[in-house]
């Protein structure tokens, strides 16, 4: 192996655990040499992705693999990764910026981190900036508590069951990287309420703490259970999140495995966000984009709806389900006040879909047509060689 090897990928994300022929013995053999000799001969990686087999017989020596690789500046890592050990070694690399554990979530393994990193004098994961994990929320959490870098991306999903409480405590850990956090991604796909409450936004109140985020994009699934957000919350969202220019909140997945544990009958969320409250958010996050609610009412426009000025920028606005009571109405006043918009109904598991899609494409004709229609008022001059 060149000894200045600086970025290494391995990736062997097959099945290997119910061959036991000679030729699959071999194959691991030659594997697990092919991992000593990384420990040492490729000391200056500055970049490792490892996707091993699943199966592997022996285990994976990984702590040892990583404790010399001092210049290590980006980790890919699969759930054998994820232990104890391992995430201590990792912890003390110096120059790590970049780690990513959310290949494989399956088996989970318990994190317990050891006594030291108990220790106040010690700086664990000083350097880290992103990390992308997939992991139950005891070990996300301990790992999120240990990191004293300044972690600036954040995207974690937690595919087990999780109590809504629980939930508000990751979010609570989160809001300490208030200094540096710029781009958060949270799922929580299992999510269970308790005592009979509904999720609302104030359980993530205090995200808002972290001034500097761009994006935020947030999977709420709870069985039964909206989540509540207003447009009360979206005025709190845009006074602390002013260089936002991504916001996405969705408590509902298209995945068909989860149809039936998110019946429609929950569409009751989000029912207060209305165009009125896009806008104002648009109006005050200069650089927002792209935004995506559960519901979006778009019912009984006034012009006392409608921002000062009209929104020139090119936004796209997405919701599994948009309330709609006049398609003309719509369309028209998105023609004067935020003419380049793009809109996107996005739940094919909902009957009403059809007819809602009908609706959003309507309104998308009708401003195509409007914009079609000024720019020839504006241009006669092109029909002078009719």
């Amino acid at each position: 192996m060149h000894p200045g090897l600086t970025s290494l990928e391995l990736d062997m994300s097959w099945d290997i655990s119910s061959s036991s022929t000679p030729g699959s013995m071999a194959l691991e053999d030659c594997i697990l040499a092919f991992l000593y000799r990384i420990e040492s001969e490729a000391t200056s990686l500055e970049a490792l992705s490892l996707l091993l087999p699943a199966g592997l017989k022996n285990p994976i020596r990984s702590d040892k693999l990583l404790c010399q690789l001092m210049k290590l500046r980006t980790f890919e890592g699969d759930h054998r990764f994820f232990n104890s050990k391992t995430i201590d070694i990792l912890s003390r690399l110096p120059c790590l910026t970049d780690m990513d554990l959310s290949l494989s979530s399956l088996p989970m393994i318990p994190l317990e981190l050891g006594q030291t990193h108990q220790r106040v004098d010690i700086s664990y994961f000083q350097s880290l900036e992103t990390l992308y994990l997939a992991q139950d929320s005891p070990g996300t959490r301990a790992l999120l508590k240990s990191v004293t870098g300044p972690l600036s991306c954040i995207d974690f999903s937690i595919p087990t069951p999780i109590l809504s409480t629980t939930v508000r405590e990751l979010v609570t850990v989160v809001s300490s990287f208030r200094e540096s956090l710029i781009y958060l991604t949270m799922k929580f796909p299992r999510v269970s309420c308790i005592d009979g409450e509904d999720a609302d936004w104030k359980d993530m109140s205090a995200l808002l703490l972290c001034r500097r985020v761009k994006t935020f994009e947030l999977q709420y699934i709870s069985a039964g259970h909206p989540f509540r957000l207003s447009n009360d919350d979206l005025k709190a969202i845009q006074q602390a999140w002013p260089r936002l220019a991504t916001f996405r909140v969705c408590w509902y997945q298209p995945i068909p495995h989860l149809a039936e544990e998110a019946p429609t009958g929950t569409r009751q969320d989000e029912t207060t966000v209305s165009l009125s409250g896009i806008l104002s958010l648009l109006k005050s996050c200069h650089s927002l984009k792209d935004i995506h609610v559960t519901m979006l009412q778009m019912t009984q426009l006034r012009s006392a709806d409608a921002p000062e000025i009209p929104i020139m920028r090119s936004t796209s606005i997405s919701a599994e389900y948009f309330i709609v009571d006049s398609v003309r109405q719509v369309a028209l006043f998105l023609s004067v006040w935020l003419p380049k918009v793009q809109l996107e109904a996005k739940d094919p598991f909902n009957d009403k879909t059809r007819f809602n899609r009908k609706d959003v494409a309507k309104i998308m004709g009708i401003l195509d047509s409007v914009h079609a229609y000024q720019k020839v008022s504006k241009d006669f001059k092109q029909f002078d060689t009719l």
